[in-house]
């Protein structure tokens, strides 16, 4: 309202005549997002000389949200980066209602590039206020190759005669996993772990067996380099007679 230099500010005031359903301060010259798209009446005092103008500005909403994106993070294999519980979404202020989405943009390495990291993205926030303000940054997200020391083998499972599952594969008596979730035999997908299983049939007393399947991990780029590495586990599927 006061435009120009003055010797003192303190000798005038500036009273705003707050739109029904804003709020309202007692000093009077104080805007925020609640008064943005309003036209608001002023009154402009001078205390000394008792002179009086008034006028109307427009309030404008032409400030960018602030954000702050999530610290950057490295995940297992086997984890959801698209799981923001897990990976964090980012903080943002503003005057009004934002809408928040992301993009990510990835870069894929090999073994020999790096024995660590299989994939990284860069995730780009953006966060847009409710006229069009908007404003980003950036949050590295990096995938890890499975370890052979991540692996859990699946427990034994035991199986009346009169009350088998259809079948004994890995999907009903169990699988490998990192972070309790499964590594297929179809693949080894993002953990870059190879995973192969052979079964025995072990005859134990009349009418009960136990089948023997003995897992292999494979690591074909160890962290720590060198030759392709492997771990077993063996787990015991038991089928008793009643």
């Amino acid at each position: 309202v006061l435009e120009g230099d003055y010797i003192c500010y303190d000798d005038y005031n500036v009273i705003l005549n707050y739109p029904f359903g804003t709020n309202t301060y007692v000093e009077g010259n104080i805007i925020d997002g609640s008064h943005v798209g309003f036209t608001i009446q002023y009154t402009l005092e001078h205390l000394i000389s008792g002179n009086v103008c008034w006028g109307e500005i427009n309030v404008e909403d032409k400030i960018d949200p602030t954000i702050e994106c999530p610290d950057d993070i490295q995940v297992l294999c086997t984890e959801n980066v698209d799981n923001l519980l897990l990976t964090g979404s980012p903080v943002v202020t503003d005057c009004s209602p934002t809408n928040v989405e992301y993009s990510d943009a990835y870069e894929q390495f090999t073994c020999e590039e790096d024995p660590v990291v299989s994939v990284r993205s860069t995730r780009t926030w953006i966060a847009t206020d409710a006229y069009n303000n908007s404003a980003t940054c950036e949050q590295i997200i990096e995938i890890l190759r499975g370890e052979l020391s991540q692996v859990a083998f699946p427990s034994d499972v035991d199986y009346a005669c009169n009350a088998l599952p259809g079948n004994f594969d890995p999907e009903t008596t169990g699988r490998p996993t990192i972070s309790g979730i499964d590594l297929t035999t179809a693949g080894s997908g993002g953990c870059g772990l190879g995973v192969d299983f052979e079964d025995d049939i072990v005859n134990t007393c009349p009418g009960s067996y136990k089948i023997v399947r003995t897992w292999t991990i494979y690591d074909w780029s160890p962290p720590d380099g060198g030759q392709p590495q492997n771990v077993t586990g063996v787990q015991y599927i038991k089928i008793e007679d009643v």
